[in-house]
């Protein structure tokens, strides 16, 4: 959907998955553009139940700008600092598996390989150590020297 721009969009089906957070923030983007007669956006997310290595701490933390510890508080009260406008609503089965995933998410050694294969599916960059840690800033150089 390069160059596509359909304000109009009021409901967004997520089935490409992705590490890239700036990817995921274009493709949330989409869906909100203001237009006339446009009350809410829905976004049904069906990438994360089916692939074990996404990682939903890192895009809910683009939503509200929170640490791991706080994203988890933000879940378990429902969002109370989203931006103006905006909510998230989970199921309660939903809350739980996204909690759960946020506490086993680290960065392994095979899900940095799997990052990297990843990359050129996500990104129009050559694959560099630059590159990568543009596309992923949750990631730090730090961790990578770790595994």
């Amino acid at each position: 959907m390069e160059g596509v721009d359909i304000p109009e969009v009021d409901t967004l089906l997520f089935l490409r998955p992705t590490e890239s957070l700036t990817i995921f923030l274009q493709q949330l983007g989409r869906g909100l553009r203001l237009a006339d007669d446009k009350e809410c956006c829905t976004i049904l997310d069906f990438v994360g139940n089916s692939r074990p290595e996404y990682d939903f701490s890192h895009k809910f933390r683009a939503l509200v700008g929170k640490t791991n510890k706080a994203i988890s508080k933000e879940i378990e009260e429902g969002f109370p600092h989203t931006p103006p406008g905006c909510r998230v609503e989970l199921s309660k089965r939903t809350q739980e598996m996204v909690l759960r995933n946020i506490r086993q998410a680290s960065l392994t050694l095979k899900r940095l390989i799997s990052m990297i294969r990843q990359f050129q599916h996500d990104a129009d960059l050559p694959l560099t150590l630059a590159n990568f840690l543009k596309m992923n800033p949750h990631i730090e150089l730090e961790e990578l020297y770790i595994l």
